[in-house]
C-alpha cells in the first residue's frame, strides 16, 4: 500500500525545519458571493519517511467555467485562486521541476507525471473539493493535490509493488498494478507455482501420470530416458557380471558379455606380482607357475641374484689388458677403444674405491673424433642378459659426460640386421672426482637416432662400452661390474 503524507495548510509548513514562505492568505468564504469556491494550491510536503519534496517553476493551466493559469516557483509554498462553482480541467503544463531538501538546500530530482493530466474536478459552492496530479522519482511516489481546492505534494518513499514470488504469484491479484494477474505476469514465469511441471525425476518418472503434459508418460518421455528407473539395464559392473543373469539382455551372461571383459571379477587371470609369482599356482594357466612364468621374472621375489663380472682384484693385470669374468659365459677381454689418437689409450692397474684395483682409463691425448673409451667384448659370442633388469658399476672420472652403451647383435654387422650399424643403446652419466655407484637399467637405454633403428635385444648382447667425450683427454676409473 501507498502512503501519502499530505500538506494542505500555511501553519503547518511553518512547523517545518525547512526555510519556505506562506503564500497570501485565502480570502475569509463568508466573504465570498454564494457561487464561488476557492482553490488553494500548495506546493511543498513531506514523506512518510521524513524527506522534503516541493513542486517549483509549475504552471497550473485551469479550464471551466472560467480559465485561469496559475504559476507556482520555487520560494511559493502556497498558490490560493477563487473560481466560480462548476467543472474543470486542471492541466500541469510542461516544465515543472521537483526538488528534494538535503539539509543545506533543494536538489532537482529525477521525476515522471503518472497521473492523469489534465485531471478533472468540480467546484463547489462554498466548498473544498480535492484534485491529486502523482509523480515517481527513484522508487518514491509523489502527489499533489487536496485543498480548497488544495493542491499539495506528498511523498510515498514505500518501493513499488511486484509480482514476482509465488505468494504473489499465487493470491489473484495483479500485485504490481500491470494489467497482468499472477500466472499471467511475465514476472511470474519463473516461479516454481508458475513453471511447467517437470518429467525429470524418477519419481516423476514412474508415477503412470503424464507430469508435465507432453503427451508422453513416464519412461516414454525422452525426459525421463536418462533417470534411474528407466535407463536401460546394464551389464557392467562386477554384481551384475557375477550374478548368473543375462542383465542387459543381450543374450550374453556375466562373463560371457563384452561388457564384463574389463571388469575384475571376469579380467583374464594374471601372474605378474610378488603375490601371484610366489604362492605356488600357475594363476594365469600358461603351463607355468610363479618364478618359471616370464611375467614373474621382473620382480623382486623372482628377480635372478647379482652376478658379479669383474672386480679387477684377481691379478688381472699380469701380462697386459685384464681378461674379465668371474664365470662364463660373461668373460672376454677388455678393449681400449679410441679414433686413431696417438699416443694410444692405456688400460692400467688404478687404486679402487676400497683397498682392492679398479681399472684405470687414460689417454695424454685429446681424442677429436669419437672420443676413447673400454669396451668388455664378450666371447666367443654374445650372451642373454633377459634375466636381469639392468647393469650396476662404481666410476669416476675427470672427463664427462661419460656415455655407457650396450653392443647387441641387432646393432653390429655380423647381425646381419643393421644397414647403417654401430648405433647402440645407451645413456649419458655424469661423475666427478669421487666414486660414485651407478645402476643402469636396460629399460633406460636408447639409440642415438643416425643408425639403423633396432630395439634392444638383452638375448644376445655382444659387449659393454663406456665411451668418453671426444675434444678431451680421457680420465675414467670403474671397478665392482655386476648385473642386477
Amino acid at each position: 500500500m501507498r502512503y501519502l503524507r499530505q500538506l494542505f495548510v500555511c501553519s503547518v509548513l511553518s512547523a517545518l525545519t525547512i526555510p519556505v514562505g506562506c503564500g497570501p492568505e485565502a480570502p475569509d468564504v463568508a466573504e465570498q458571493v454564494s457561487d464561488v469556491g476557492s482553490i488553494s494550491l500548495a506546493l511543498v510536503g513531506t514523506s512518510a519517511t521524513g524527506a522534503t519534496y516541493r513542486l517549483s517553476q509549475a504552471w497550473f493551466n485551469l479550464y471551466g467555467p472560467t480559465h485561469r493559469l496559475v504559476h507556482g516557483d520555487g520560494d511559493t509554498a502556497v498558490l490560493t485562486e477563487v473560481l466560480p462553482v462548476g467543472y474543470y480541467d486542471v492541466y500541469l503544463e510542461p516544465g515543472w521541476i521537483l526538488e528534494r531538501w538535503t539539509g543545506g538546500g533543494y536538489q532537482q530530482v529525477e521525476a515522471a507525471l503518472t497521473s492523469p493530466n489534465p485531471t478533472p474536478v468540480y467546484i463547489y459552492e462554498g466548498a473544498a473539493a480535492t484534485v491529486v496530479f502523482q509523480f515517481r522519482s527513484d522508487g518514491d511516489v509523489i502527489s499533489v493535490g487536496q485543498g480548497t481546492l488544495d493542491i499539495a505534494i506528498g511523498v510515498d518513499d514505500t518501493p513499488a509493488l511486484s509480482e514476482d514470488t509465488d505468494v504473489a504469484c499465487s493470491n489473484g491479484y495483479d500485485d504490481d498494478g500491470d494489467g497482468y494477474t499472477d500466472c499471467n505476469d511475465w514476472d511470474c514465469q519463473w516461479q516454481p507455482f508458475c513453471a511447467s511441471y517437470g518429467e525429470n525425476t524418477d519419481v516423476a518418472c514412474s508415477n503412470g501420470y503424464d507430469d508435465d503434459g507432453d503427451g508422453y508418460a513416464d519412461c516414454t518421455d525422452p525426459e525421463c530416458q536418462y533417470q534411474p528407473y528407466c535407463a536401460p539395464p546394464r551389464e557392467d559392473n562386477d554384481a551384475a557380471c557375477s550374478n548368473g543373469y543375462d542383465d542387459d539382455g543381450d543374450g550374453y551372461a556375466d562373463c560371457s558379455d563384452p561388457e564384463c571383459y574389463w571388469q575384475p571379477v571376469c579380467a583374464p587371470l594374471r601372474e605378474d606380482n610378488d603375490a601371484a609369482c610366489s604362492n605356488g599356482y600357475d594363476d594365469d594357466g600358461d603351463g607355468l607357475a610363479d618364478c618359471s612364468d616370464p611375467e614373474c621374472l621382473w620382480l623382486p621375489f623372482c628377480a635372478t641374484p647379482a652376478l658379479l663380472i669383474e672386480s679387477f682384484d684377481d691379478g688381472d693385470f699380469v701380462g697386459g689388458a685384464p681378461y674379465a669374468g668371474i664365470s662364463p659365459p660373461f668373460t672376454g677381454p677388455w678393449v681400449a677403444i679410441h679414433d686413431a689418437t696417438i699416443p694410444h689409450l692405456e688400460l692400467v692397474p688404478s687404486a679402487g674405491p676400497g683397498t682392492g684395483t679398479a681399472l684405470g682409463v687414460y689417454s695424454p691425448a685429446i681424442p677429436t673424433e669419437w672420443g676413447a673409451g673400454v669396451m668388455l667384448d664378450f666371447d666367443p659370442w654374445s650372451v642373454n642378459v633377459a634375466s636381469f633388469q639392468g647393469i650396476r658399476f662404481k666410476m669416476r672420472s675427470q672427463s664427462y659426460p661419460i656415455r655407457f652403451e650396450v653392443s647387441s647383435l641387432l646393432t653390429v654387422p655380423e647381425g646381419g640386421y643393421c644397414s647403417n650399424c654401430l648405433d647402440y643403446h645407451g645413456t649419458e652419466l655424469w661423475s666427478g672426482s669421487e666414486w660414485i655407484t651407478v645402476e643402469v637399467r636396460w629399460s633406460e637405454l636408447q639409440q642415438q637416432g643416425w643408425g639403423t633403428p633396432a630395439p634392444l635385444d638383452p638375448w644376445n648382447v655382444m659387449g659393454l662400452i663406456w665411451r668418453t667425450p671426444a675434444g678431451q683427454a680421457a680420465s675414467l676409473e670403474l671397478d665392482d661390474i655386476e648385473l642386477f
